[in-house]
């Protein structure tokens, strides 16, 4: 489980790694693990949440229902 959200304690969406990143080739690996987050900003007054990937991929979630917000540009942070 790489991300989850809650609402009203109880777990409303969950992300794995793999449905976050496209190329894991491109992560960088340790003896015991590897990176795959390379930035998370969270918009309190707009309720989204901004998640940038070691492989470049960026995602707008809703804080609220926890879905990716497709309709919203990719930025880098």
């Amino acid at each position: 489980m790489a991300l989850s959200f809650y609402r009203n304690g109880q777990e409303s969406k969950v992300y794995c790694i793999s449905d976050l990143i496209r190329d894991e080739s491109t992560l960088q690996h340790t003896m015991s693990h590897f990176l795959w987050r390379s930035g998370l900003q969270f918009y309190d007054e707009k309720g989204l949440l901004f998640l940038k990937t070691k492989d470049d991929q960026g995602y707008w979630f809703s804080v609220e229902t926890g879905q990716i917000r497709s309709d919203l540009p990719a930025q880098c942070l």
